[in-house]
């Protein structure tokens, strides 16, 4: 079970983090605060795979505007946008996990 904790993490992160980004309506900053520290963590754990995590924390959010838009949800009443704006989500994605793996490689590093 050791193996699948942190894709099982990974998964259940991204649930939530759609869910807060299917619930928002202006206010985006505790999505990208979500994105940022999960990045972080999932960086920090894996230093290496950072991209990884990030593109599949990333992933959260133009799913979960797809789907709002497939079912006419719209929380803040503007209507559908281009899903091609959720691509600026992938920023405080990337910085967290490269923050968090630069912490990781560092506290590896001053170990040896």
């Amino acid at each position: 079970m050791k193996r699948w904790s942190p894709w099982v993490l990974l998964v259940a992160c991204d649930v939530v983090i759609g869910w807060m980004n299917l619930k928002a309506t202006d206010d985006v900053q505790p999505v990208a605060a979500a994105l940022l520290l999960a990045g972080f963590g999932f960086g920090l754990y894996r230093p290496a795979r950072a991209w990884l995590f990030a593109i599949l924390l990333f992933l959260a959010i133009p799913v979960s505007t797809a789907y709002a838009d497939s079912i006419n949800f719209s929380p803040g009443g503007a209507g559908p946008e281009p899903l091609y704006q959720t691509a600026i989500a992938l920023v405080p994605t990337l910085i967290g996990a490269y923050v968090g793996a630069a912490v990781g490689w560092t506290l590896r590093r001053s170990r040896a």
